[in-house]
């Protein structure tokens, strides 16, 4: 009010209007589906990870063809299982945050993306090992043979699982707002 010998500050949540004599509420923003951007973004996971799911397909329609079983059948399925999951994993970015998908943001993401890295990995160690081979006098034989590289994939996403249990353990992330950077809106 004017005139007053004390001014009342507003609580964190309110802003004060231009007239300096009422609080009001702040609005909580996020980005969500409704937003063109939550919507724009929502889209392009979808998009690619249906454009992924056709390449799976036609990878498993033609799945006894020669450059099929070059390509390491497995481990192409795997990768693009994995990429599938990488496109979706940013819908859990999108809408309203709350604990279990501040947990899940981070963790899921991690380790789908380890998965399809690790496959990557694999993929390139198999061809490295691949030319090895054919050198004359090289015993790599019996690497290549095993599938000792198809090891990788799970020995990438334990060391993952173990990362992400410490993180989760002793600084999980939480559900935090921001109520200085816009004055009417809480982020």
């Amino acid at each position: 009010m004017s005139d007053m010998d004390q001014c009342v500050k507003c609580p964190d949540d309110h802003y004060a209007n231009p007239g300096g004599n009422h609080c009001l509420k702040k609005v909580v923003t996020f980005l969500g589906y409704e937003d063109p951007l939550g919507m724009s973004l929502a889209c392009l996971a979808l998009c690619f990870s249906i454009v992924t799911a056709v390449v799976l397909s036609v990878f498993l329609k033609h799945k006894d063809t020669p450059t099929v079983k070059a390509n390491n059948r497995a481990l192409s399925y795997v990768l693009l299982i994995s990429l599938i999951f990488c496109f979706l994993c940013s819908l859990l970015f999108i809408g309203h945050p709350v604990m279990a998908t501040c947990i899940m943001q981070q963790t899921t993401f991690a380790l789908v993306f380890t998965v399809a890295a690790s496959t990557v990995l694999a993929k390139t160690i198999t061809v490295v090992l691949a030319f090895k081979v054919t050198l004359p006098g090289r015993r790599m034989r019996s690497l290549l043979v095993s599938g000792a590289s198809n090891f990788i994939i799970p020995i990438c996403t334990v060391i993952q699982l173990i990362i992400c249990g410490i993180w989760l353990g002793t600084s999980p992330p939480f559900v935090d707002v921001d109520i200085h950077v816009e004055k009417h809106h809480i982020l």
